[in-house]
């Protein structure tokens, strides 16, 4: 994990130091700032035959990766607890429990996919759901380490323990909502973007201000008390 988090913190740096005086975000060149790594594979490694696939396919394998594992063990907990201690599990063959186990990985896999347009509108909601679920998973790893390395660990200091968890990081959570940090980034610029691009940029804004203002001057959108003002 330190090493993928090393590797990570080094990009940011490289991608910083390339791209300080010609920022594709302000630059109109990509959309949003988690781009900025693809179109510095793309960019700068677009001689290389086959790279921009190979790196797709390392983010997409990584991705279902994680994905699959947890619809796997979702059908696995479902057959387990439901499925199998029901009347008709024990005249199941283990064809067909095979065949149940494909068709709950097919039915989360779907709600998931479901799940997806709604995550792009939920906003805080999202960061909300993810900070309180952050909030219950840190004491339970808690009580598992002290399970695990210190047996003579009794139920109640266990349970005070993580109790003293939650509180603390509720406090946190509390104050990060209503206090929220203030991130502080580097200066960047667009100064060192080619020519034709700048021209491409400030034509464009120019257009846009002109037609702008030419509206809000119009005669004919200013009328009754908008003209008095």
């Amino acid at each position: 994990m330190m090493l993928i988090l090393s590797l990570c913190c080094l990009s940011g740096i490289v991608m910083y130091a390339t791209y300080v005086d010609c920022d594709p975000l302000k630059a109109g060149y990509i959309d949003f700032p988690d781009q900025r790594l693809a179109y510095f594979t793309l960019d700068k490694f677009q001689h290389i035959p086959g790279l921009s696939g190979l790196f797709i396919s390392a983010a997409f394998s990584g991705a279902l990766s994680t994905l699959s594992s947890g619809l796997n063990s979702l059908a696995a907990v479902t057959f387990r607890d439901f499925i199998s201690q029901s009347r008709c599990a024990d005249k199941m063959s283990e064809k067909n429990a095979t065949v149940i186990l494909k068709i709950s990985s097919t039915v989360y896999g779907l709600i998931a996919m479901a799940m997806v347009g709604l995550v792009s509108q939920m906003g805080l909601v999202l960061e909300l759901a993810l900070s309180l679920g952050n909030l219950i998973l840190a004491p339970i790893l808690g009580m598992f380490t002290l399970g695990l390395f210190l047996p003579w660990a009794n139920s109640i200091g266990t349970i005070t323990g993580a109790i003293s968890g939650i509180s603390v990081s509720l406090l946190i959570l509390i104050g990060k909502f209503i206090y929220p940090p203030s991130w502080e980034t580097l200066p960047i610029s667009i100064e060192g973007c080619p020519a034709e691009n700048m021209t491409d940029i400030t034509t464009l804004s120019s257009t846009m201000m002109t037609s702008t203002m030419s509206a809000l001057t119009s005669p004919e959108t200013i009328s009754g008390a908008e003209y008095v003002y």
